[in-house]
């Protein structure tokens, strides 16, 4: 028997909302004494979720009394929601740093027009290579959205200088990487943002059996690593005796010409991000670090303007970054220079950190 959306929906929340409205319950008329749980986000177009005009949920009535209303929303909980105009259109709190829950991993299969089509049995059928399933498939209109489902949410607290988060996106990170093989995957959307909704319309697959612990998921991220990581906090950098650009990836990227922009891959813009926090992680001045990437970009057979490198730069040297990522060098490089290079051929033997 095919689950209902409300069922649907209600494992993928893991009680993240109440179950009943505030206020204006239709199904709950005394008022709620329900305690204050998360908020979600939906919109019920793209047009509108680009324009950020949406709807803070705060329950599973909410949620589920209109079906197929929309069609985006937020599937990891957030601690709060709130609007930044008196009418309620545009929606704010769906932020990394507002997240209270974090409930599924999402992979993103974005087919381009004119390629060989695909289908859910296709995804299901190398799910089972990973050994493990996903809980969910949906059908959008590029492609395909799976749904791996935690059996317990992963809680984000203050308590654990939010380390969950950390760990969550390397796990993420090396499961995009694992269906990336053998399919189009969008690897660079945000890890725990906005996915397609549930509907009537675009369930291909559903299995509330195929959900595994945090643990698990941990467990298996860590053997697709070719060397032992140290999860601390989110951002990656190698132990200050080496610098970034004496790595063996740095100079095999530096000398690359054909990176090009690549709309849900990584591409010119990110090599070039990527290049400048290695220069900044590794002490270079910022004068330095110009004349390196500016040679780098002139080089390259579809440059971007100064003003984009300058601005690219000074995004590096913030302070908002410490180091290149482990996450973006090695797509990055599998991308451009050979899909067969390792963690080892472009690292070396380094100590790897995962910071906050």
């Amino acid at each position: 028997m095919k689950p209902t959306l409300e069922t649907i929906e209600a494992t993928i929340l893991h009680s993240g909302l109440r179950n009943y409205k505030f206020k204006n319950s239709h199904v709950h008329p005394q008022p709620s004494v329900e305690a204050n749980k998360g908020a979600i986000f939906a919109w019920r177009s793209k047009p509108k979720m680009t324009l950020g005009q949406g709807v803070v949920i705060t329950s599973l009535e909410a949620l589920v009394q209109s079906p197929d209303e929309y069609t985006h929303w937020t599937p990891n909980v957030y601690c709060y929601g709130t609007y930044t105009d008196r009418v309620h259109h545009i929606t704010q709190g769906h932020t990394e740093s507002n997240l209270k829950q974090i409930n599924a991993f999402i992979v993103d299969i974005d087919i381009a027009p004119g390629t060989e089509p695909l289908s859910s049995n296709d995804l299901l059928l190398d799910s089972l290579t990973l050994g493990l399933m996903p809980t969910m498939i949906l059908k959008t209109t590029r492609g395909y959205q799976m749904f791996f489902i935690l059996s317990e949410p992963a809680y984000v607290t203050s308590h654990s200088n939010f380390r969950v988060v950390a760990v969550a996106k390397k796990i993420s990170q090396s499961l995009r990487q694992y269906f990336a093989q053998n399919f189009p995957v969008d690897t660079t959307c945000n890890h725990f943002g906005i996915s397609r909704i549930p509907r009537t319309d675009n369930v291909e697959f559903f299995d509330s059996n195929y959900q595994y612990p945090f643990s698990k998921w941990l467990a298996w991220s860590l053997k697709q690593t070719d060397e032992p990581c140290h999860f601390k906090t989110s951002t990656v950098h190698s132990t200050p005796s080496r610098r970034q650009v004496d790595e063996p990836w740095f100079s095999l990227l530096l000398n690359q010409s054909d990176i090009l922009g690549a709309k849900g891959r990584y591409g010119r813009n990110n090599a070039i991000f990527t290049l400048a926090l290695a220069c900044y992680a590794s002490q270079l001045s910022h004068a330095s670090c110009f004349d390196i990437l500016n040679r780098f970009n002139l080089r390259l057979h579809l440059p971007i303007s100064i003003n984009e490198l300058k601005k690219t730069i000074r995004s590096a040297y913030s302070g908002t970054y410490q180091a290149a990522s482990r996450a973006f060098v090695i797509p990055l490089l599998q991308q451009w220079v050979s899909s067969t290079l390792t963690a080892k051929e472009l690292f070396g033997n380094p100590n790897w950190w995962l910071l906050n």
